[in-house]
């Protein structure tokens, strides 16, 4: 048997692990979106308040965990208590969906317009693939509420 010793990592407590997801969050995402992503987000009817969800960046967080992660905003609320985000229902989390469809619209039309900065261009090109998967969902959400519409409609 061998006596040398293996190096291993400690093993990070839950608190450590979150802390350093959330430093993550800040540093990879946050600081690389355009500088007006709050005012937008307020000026969109995105984000009315800070009562649950502390922040604009805390909703973007969220509403990306739901469209590349979760399968339900059951699912959806229970990853937010989890890891410490917010603690609302699945209903809240869908009428937060909706009202922010107009702020992830501006969003991505803003990265996609092209970087103001080199902070921003190195943004696009890490997250570029995903932001086109945001928009593809919600492009896919406006056409089943539309077919949803024109359903009830021919039903009666």
């Amino acid at each position: 048997m061998s006596s040398q010793k293996k190096h291993t990592t400690p093993a990070l407590t839950e608190q450590e692990a979150t802390k350093l997801i959330n430093e993550e969050w800040e540093e990879q995402v946050s600081k690389r979106l355009p500088a007006e992503t709050q005012e937008q987000a307020f000026r969109l009817g995105a984000f009315m308040r800070s009562r649950e969800i502390q922040s604009v960046s805390d909703l973007l967080r969220a509403l990306l965990a739901y469209v590349l992660c979760v399968h339900s905003f059951r699912q959806l609320g229970s990853w937010a208590v989890l890891i410490g985000l917010a603690n609302i229902s699945d209903a809240a989390w869908h009428k937060r969906l909706r009202q922010a469809r107009e702020w992830l619209t501006w969003l991505l039309g803003a990265l996609l317009a092209g970087p103001q900065n080199m902070q921003q261009a190195a943004c696009l090109a890490a997250i570029g693939g995903r932001l086109l998967l945001i928009f593809l969902f919600l492009l896919r959400k406006r056409v089943v509420d539309h077919v949803s519409a024109i359903s009830q409609i021919g039903a009666l």
